[in-house]
């Protein structure tokens, strides 16, 4: 080995570990060996060699590996050229793209697509599918667009990996299920991967949905096996993400208990990013033991970096939950490193396939199959490598008598978008300069030092590989959370600021502002430092996790509290002592009043001590206010949950702000002294939470004045706080008598205008019905009213954007959260070329059409913890029904409404396409569950119908253009803007939710956000000590200009007062 030995091998190793230099050492000289049956030497070679032979083949990668600016250009022409379904917005694409060329580019290819550009927008229909077929080809050794495959020549075998768009629906996985079945089929196919996500897509029930969904996904899978088995085609499952993970194995078991498959051969591909993959190989294995013993084939594990990672901590800042995967590129290699050793401990039972493009991590594996399989190696152990990447490398492999297998991306002619994506994570690896790609192309290319720094690489991951193994970072536990048992261990509750139970120092998220520079163009910015992950904001704020649904025990323990909700009066003899309070609102409000009083008096920062306290007592109730709103609403339980961590969010980050009240100087704060809340049927136990702690962190009493449809959990929520030491009578619990539809709504309001005629009441929030907010005003013109009000929410689709991705948005923009919350969205504007997408059209009806509706407290023998959509909270209006059953001209059901109990409180959703304009659906359907279509040509229209259809609350836009996002943003009138989400994922300070216009009242900061408290009682003037100079030192240049300016008209008073504010 000469110069490779230990001085470039064993540097990093402090443990002097004899096993691992071995191997380390061993790995060098099978890839020397594998490096010379290519010719290639790693020594120093001349540099105008190497560029040269770069020159003489234009490679896709090559050319993205140049620099930035040819993977800038290489993203764009994938994007414009394959990724978009509008032909015109991807010639426009094409024409931006073909004015900044890489210098590195051919000459000839410079012509050409400079040639495309030209000719784009003249003739997009021509240019275009010429320009794809040109983009087909030059990536055709990575990718093949074909619905049909047949080995050429003598390619090694191949494992084909069926890719396109995204998945929108059940539909779209049907028709996934077919392609696959058909290639299963089909002569010279002996490899199929079948990706979990693709054939069980998520829906909104996210992880509650598992155990379902691993039942319905053994059944698709039982389909393409036994195509399979009879063509001898082995079957593999990949996963693209944590969840189909965790759904491969217990779909893979589930199927093969079918007797009728005994002679199937499949596979499953683990994710080395994983630390749960080692628990599921060994889970593996003693299946494959079984069927082997049977006298069937073993099954077949491949170990790969399926680069989940991303998503993952992406997931991991929304959720709050921790990092799934694995941290660091080391870390992972290790883990691939115990996952292939365990497998190969076990070759008589399993056959292995080893994935990685590195040659010194396959050459590493092949020492340790022939350490436990001697001269059986090729039989237990398969090499695979992705098509295209490392050719020579293929080749080489295969002459030294290695089992080599090639993973090939299948897409559709009609598909090619899909892979897109994947094309642009190879030309990223590519451009990295410490991706196995980069060292592995460099390898291969006999760059000086390249084997040393691969070798190097290698041993370090030995040497972890070596340490004991990652736990799980999902350690949550809701049944063991609070109890004496877990104190001492990371199942015990803690706060998110402080929960961090695995080492995820190394993720780190950046928080992005929209900023307007000085020519007005609005640009993105770093906000901050980074943060690590899970975030914990500047404020020292971090979100309240969710429940990890992907855990089997806290499915299960939901599963008992959803059942328990059935038969359950919790919170029922609180809700009949507030309807006798109800009859006697003078004792009431003079008993709030005399809370208040004492409560005033103490401190803003204890107040915000007592309140954040709160957060801890709800987190502890979780199990019991499910129970409630399951009894009382029958939503669905991941709405549930997620509302549940929103009111945890606002006690705590109330408490927080609370503190700010007594730190303003030169004024102080004066608290109100009774509120009153009025909670309609539907408000979500976060916004009741939220508005009443408010009042309460504020200095004010409370009276809440609850809909019978919200009252048990509303009970549940006072009783909690009063338990953890809220004094009594600062919250007041008030339920109007029986009364349903509209009765139910004039006894609330009946009531609440009761209450606030006694003077003691300074102030009244409504969530729910501007009527109610609308007659207190006229029974007290004094008093200050706010309000959140049930309005359309209007989402923009425009020719950019990526339509399955849009549809899917959509979806969760309008079934995302209760039918009555501030945040949802049920109107939709198809912009142009969209309005005649029948992609778009399709994938919004699949998504639509794939909702499970259900009423989680009468589950019908369904799993109730699939529900996606649940019942209204209050019987339909003449109006509102016949939105839901009768189209006006023009109008059509593309999805049509369907009852799904006696009552229609419950009711499979609805897609109506072609909604005119000036239609009273927008307004009526509002909290229905049926999103409107309707189509205009220009932005200008769009934002125009956005702010006269949509009543200030929410709006959403999808789009990839600047000429679109920017005029939208500028001149859209709403409290909430989504760009490229969904309008449902509000969360306390990430973003606060509220509405202007129709959608409020008062004018109020938005709940959630900064300025929440200032508005929420009055100030007066607090003197300090008066200054005898004039400086304007400390001040920003920008005060102290505005000091100058007025200084002429200001007395000293006046001066130094506006100077120390």
């Amino acid at each position: 080995m000469g110069e490779h030995d230990d001085s470039g091998i064993t540097s990093g190793n402090t443990s002097g570990n004899t096993e691992a230099e071995i191997l380390v050492r061993a790995a060098i000289a099978r890839t020397e060996a594998w490096l010379a049956t290519l010719g290639i030497s790693p020594v120093l070679r001349d540099e105008a060699s190497r560029l040269d032979q770069r020159a003489s083949r234009p490679d896709l990668l090559d050319a993205a590996a140049d620099d930035a600016d040819s993977f800038a250009f290489t993203r764009r022409l994938l994007e414009a050229v394959a990724g978009g379904s509008d032909h015109f917005a991807a010639a426009l694409e094409l024409r931006d793209a073909s004015r900044d060329l890489p210098r590195s580019m051919p000459a000839f290819e410079r012509f050409a697509v400079k040639a495309g550009g030209l000719a784009s927008l003249g003739m997009p229909w021509a240019v275009l599918p010429a320009a794809r077929t040109w983009l087909r080809e030059r990536v055709s050794h990575l990718v093949v667009a074909a619905d049909t495959w047949s080995p050429e020549g003598n390619e090694p075998p191949t494992l084909l990996a069926l890719t396109c768009a995204e998945i929108a629906g059940d539909a779209a996985a049907q028709q996934e299920l077919d392609r696959l079945a058909s290639l299963a089929a089909q002569p010279g196919v002996t490899h199929l991967a079948v990706d979990v996500a693709r054939i069980v897509p998520g829906g909104l029930a996210g992880d509650w949905a598992l155990d379902h969904e691993a039942k319905r996904g053994a059944e698709a899978l039982t389909r393409v096996l036994a195509v399979a088995q009879q063509h001898d085609t082995v079957v593999i499952l990949e996963s693209s993400d944590y969840r189909s993970s965790l759904l491969a194995a217990h779909m893979l078991a589930q199927a093969l208990s079918d007797r009728d498959l005994a002679h199937a051969r499949t596979g499953i591909s683990l994710a080395a990013e994983l630390p749960e993959s080692l628990q599921t190989a060994e889970a593996i294995i003693q299946l494959s033991r079984a069927r082997v013993l049977a006298g069937h084939m073993p099954i077949e594990v491949t170990v790969r970096v399926a680069g989940i990672a991303g998503g993952e901590q992406i997931a991991s800042i929304l959720s709050g939950l921790p990092v799934a995967t694995i941290d660091g590129d080391l870390e992972q290699t290790a883990q691939w490193i115990r996952l292939v050793t365990l497998l190969l401990a076990n070759s008589d039972v399993v056959r292995t396939v080893a994935a990685s493009d590195d040659p010194l991590l396959l050459a590493l594996t092949t020492q340790i199959a022939e350490g436990h399989a001697g001269e059986r190696t090729r039989d237990v152990l398969t090499l695979q490598v992705r098509a295209g990447v490392a050719t020579s490398l293929e080749t080489a492999l295969t002459e030294h008598g290695f089992t080599v297998r090639r993973r090939l991306p299948l897409a559709p002619k009609s598909g090619f978008a899909g892979v897109v994506e994947y094309l642009i994570a190879l030309a990223a690896d590519t451009l990295d300069a410490d991706s196995v790609l980069t060292h592995t192309r460099a390898l291969l290319a006999a760059d000086p030092g390249a084997l040393q720094q691969s070798a190097a690489r290698l041993d370090e991951a030995l040497q972890s590989a070596m340490q004991p193994a990652p736990e799980s970072h999902r350690v949550q536990h809701r049944a063991l959370e609070w109890s004496d048992e877990a104190r001492h261990t990371s199942a015990y509750y803690r706060d998110p600021t402080q929960a961090v139970t695995v080492a995820t120092a190394g993720l780190t998220a950046a928080v992005l502002s929209l900023t307007r520079a000085h020519t007005g163009e609005l640009t993105l910015e770093l906000a901050g430092p980074l943060q690590r992950v899970p975030v914990i904001s500047a404020t020292g704020f971090a979100n309240e996790p969710v429940t990890d649904a992907s855990s089997f025990e806290n499915r299960e323990w939901a599963k008992n509290a959803l059942v328990r909700a059935r038969e359950s009066d919790i919170g029922l003899e609180s809700v009949l002592r507030a309807q006798a309070d109800a009859r006697s609102l003078e004792t009431v409000v003079t008993r709030a009043g005399e809370a208040s009083q004492q409560w005033r008096e103490v401190r803003p920062a204890e107040r915000g001590r007592q309140v954040t306290g709160l957060a801890l007592a709800i987190a502890a109730a979780r199990e019991r206010l499910i129970e409630a709103q399951v009894a009382e609403s029958g939503a669905p339980l991941s709405l549930i949950d997620t509302d549940i961590s929103g009111a945890i969010d606002a006690a705590r980050y109330l408490g927080q702000l609370a503190h700010g009240l007594g730190a303003v100087r030169g004024a102080q704060f004066v608290p109100d002294r009774v509120a009153v809340v009025v909670a309609d049927a539907g408000s979500s136990l976060r916004d009741r939470t939220e508005a009443m702690l408010a009042m309460v962190a504020a200095g004010a009493a409370v009276v809440l004045i609850a809909d019978q449809a919200v009252a048990r959990s509303s009970a549940i929520l006072i009783d909690v706080a009063q338990t953890a030491g809220l004094a009594a009578g600062l919250i007041t619990l008030l339920v109007p008598e029986n009364g349903s539809g509209s009765s139910a709504e004039g006894a609330m309001t009946e009531l609440a205008t009761q209450v606030i005629a006694d003077p003691l009441v300074d102030r009244a929030t409504v969530l729910g019905s501007r009527d109610t907010a609308t007659a207190l005003l006229r029974r007290r013109p004094d008093l200050p009213v706010l309000g959140r009000f049930v309005a359309a929410g209007v989402a923009v689709i425009t020719g950019t954007a990526d339509p399955i991705a849009a549809a899917r948005h959509v979806v969760r923009s309008a079934f995302g959260a209760g039918h009555t919350d501030p945040s949802v969205a049920r109107a939709v504007v198809l912009v142009g070329s969209a309005g005649r997408s029948e992609t778009l059209r399709a994938a919004l009806a699949d998504a639509v059409s794939s909702l499970e509706a259900g009423n989680t407290a009468k589950p019908r023998g369904a799993d109730p913890r699939a529900f996606a959509v649940g019942p209204l909270p209050r019987p339909l209006t003449e109006a509102q029904l016949r939105t839901l059953t009768h189209l006006e001209p023009g109008e059509e059901w593309v999805v049509r409404p369907v009852p799904l109990d006696d009552e229609k409180l419950l009711w499979r959703p609805g897609l109506r396409f072609g909604v005119s304009k000036s239609s009273p659906f927008w307004n009526d359907a509002a909290s229905l569950p049926v999103i409107g279509v309707t189509s205009v040509h220009t932005m200008s229209e769009a934002i125009a119908l956005t702010n006269r259809v949509g009543a200030g609350g929410v709006a959403a836009l999808h789009a990839t253009d600047p000429a679109e996002t920017i005029p939208w943003l500028e001149r859209t009138d709403a409290a909430m803007l989504s760009l490229g989400r969904a309008t449902t994922d509000v969360r306390v300070e990430r973003q606060p939710w509220g509405g202007w216009r129709q959608a409020g009242m008062g004018g109020v900061a938005l709940a959630g956000g900064p300025n929440r408290l200032f508005t929420l009682g009055s100030w007066q003037l607090r003197e300090g000590t008066a200054s005898q100079t004039l400086h304007l030192r400390g001040l920003s240049p920008e005060v102290q200009v505005l000091i100058e300016t007025a200084q002429a008209s200001l007395d000293y008073q006046s001066f130094d007062r506006v100077r120390r504010a």
